[in-house]
């Protein structure tokens, strides 16, 4: 907000603007330094970030907490570098990162609040599309029960096992259906409580009855349903099994998005 900006301090950087070059020269020098140490320690600092931002920002765009943790990272360095310049303490860098990360995430919270729809259908796929971002959903292969070719969109990742490294789904995802090529096919019941207790722990507003999300699916076109049903029957990992149909693209995006 204009009101939140201290002029006079903005004025300052405005005349003392070239010694931003001479900062942002100092910081590269400073990563190539350190870039051994940093190399393997960021990926893992970003899924944390990712991890622990996710449910915040539920029901944003599914790339959103992959975005805010790297910038968290991003900024996290920066501050690091300050302070082993001694251009700002110790305290004063986890203050900074404490309303870096507040005002990230609250950018973002109200971009979504302000541009989502009311319709539960919408609301329950964007949610979903967050949880397979954030590695707390992962749909199986719907013949063979195996991770699926794209594995690392669906909630997967490889890990290293018992056995050596192998794709595996995520340490917190949860089990909510299968894909193929040109379909994602819900349970039902697994699907609707892992978002509803995703949403709840969050302070998410949801209060969608299943019932009524699977018809609103229904209205909107989105699934392929039997005649009077909200659901259809699929042959999946050589059963047939009622599941709720969709196209990849309502949840994943592609070339279907329109």
């Amino acid at each position: 907000m204009r009101d939140d900006v201290d002029l006079p301090l903005l004025s300052e950087l405005q005349r003392t603007k070239n010694e931003l070059g001479v900062a942002m020269h100092g910081f590269i020098s400073w990563a190539a330094e350190n870039y051994e140490g940093y190399k393997t320690l960021l990926p893992e600092k970003r899924r944390e970030y990712r991890e622990r931002l996710a449910p915040s920002l539920a029901g944003s765009h599914p790339r959103t907490p992959t975005m805010v943790a790297a910038l968290m990272v991003g900024f996290r360095m920066f501050a690091t570098f300050a302070t082993a310049t001694c251009a700002i303490t110790t305290e004063e860098r986890e203050l900074l990162l404490a309303r870096g990360e507040t005002a990230i995430v609250q950018a973002c919270r109200l971009h979504t609040e302000n541009t989502a729809g009311e319709d539960p259908a919408t609301r329950f796929l964007d949610i979903l599309r967050s949880l397979f971002s954030a590695e707390r959903a992962y749909a199986k292969d719907a013949e063979y029960g195996c991770h699926p070719d794209d594995w690392a969109e669906l909630g997967w990742e490889s890990r290293e096992t018992q056995d050596g490294e192998d794709i595996v789904p995520g340490k917190k995802a949860t089990f909510i259906g299968w894909v193929d090529e040109e379909f994602v096919y819900l349970d039902k019941d697994p699907a609707y409580a892992t978002v509803s207790e995703f949403v709840q722990r969050g302070g998410i507003p949801f209060g969608i009855k299943p019932r009524t999300l699977w018809q609103s699916l229904k209205r909107a076109g989105l699934t392929l349903c039997s005649t009077n049903r909200t659901d259809t029957t699929k042959r999946i990992e050589g059963k047939t099994r009622r599941v709720v149909q969709l196209r990849r693209s309502a949840i994943l995006g592609g070339e279907d998005d329109g």
